[in-house]
C-alpha cells in the first residue's frame, strides 16, 4: 500500500547526547550489530522502514520512526590485578603451602 520496503534506517545517539551526535545507518537487512559504542553508556535507538514510494521521481521515502528504545552498554572488563610475591611454606608433613595475595584492579 505504501510501496515495496527497500531497507531500513537506524538512528541512534547517546541518551545524554553531550559528547556525540546522532548517527544514521541505512541498511537492507532486518537486523544489524551496532559497533564502536562507548562502554557503560545509555544509547537510544529507533528504526524506520524505507520504500520506493514515488516512482515518478525515483525518491526513496521513510515511514514513521519506531518507538525509541534506550539501553546501556556493558561495562568494560576489569583491569589487571597485581599479584604480590607469594609466600611459600612447608608444613611438618612435607607438603608445601602457598599464600597468595593480590590487589583489586
Amino acid at each position: 500500500r505504501n510501496g515495496r520496503i527497500t531497507g531500513y534506517r537506524i538512528t541512534y545517539y547517546p541518551q545524554d547526547n553531550s559528547s556525540q551526535v546522532t548517527k544514521v545507518m541505512d541498511i537492507a537487512d532486518m537486523s544489524r550489530e551496532v559497533e564502536m559504542l562507548v562502554k557503560y553508556t545509555f544509547y537510544c535507538f529507533k528504526v524506520a522502514a524505507r520504500s520506493h514510494f514515488t516512482p515518478t521521481d525515483g525518491r526513496d521515502v521513510y515511514g514513521p520512526d519506531s518507538d525509541t528504545v534506550c539501553e546501556q552498554t556493558q561495562q568494560d572488563v576489569p583491569g589487571e590485578s597485581v599479584l604480590e610475591k607469594p609466600v611459600v611454606r612447608s608444613s611438618g608433613s612435607g607438603e608445601a603451602e602457598v599464600d597468595l595475595t593480590w590487589n583489586r584492579p
